[in-house]
């Protein structure tokens, strides 16, 4: 029987790129989440970026020179959570 085990975008990444994607998730509050509109686009860390990439609430975190998609963000104001998904 094989197993198979699916690889995320996070896993795909050097060790520089991992290292520079740590230290960005560090960063992410909702204060920071709530400042983006449509389109906008922070630079975060070393090579990392948030975009604000649909009309809806969600912010993409992106390694910058290869445009690679690591981490989706949603969230919410009242509760103050904040939730990663893995890409």
């Amino acid at each position: 029987m094989n197993k198979t085990t699916s690889k995320t975008q996070y896993d795909s990444l050097n060790s520089l790129q991992q290292s520079q994607v740590d230290k960005a998730v560090k960063k992410i509050t909702i204060d920071i989440l709530n400042s983006l509109t449509y389109g906008d686009e922070i630079k975060i860390s070393d090579n990392v970026v948030i975009y604000h990439y649909t009309e809806e609430e969600i912010v993409v975190l992106n390694i910058y020179d290869e445009w690679i998609e690591v981490y989706q963000y949603l969230w919410d104001n009242e509760s103050k959570e904040i939730i990663t998904e893995t890409l």
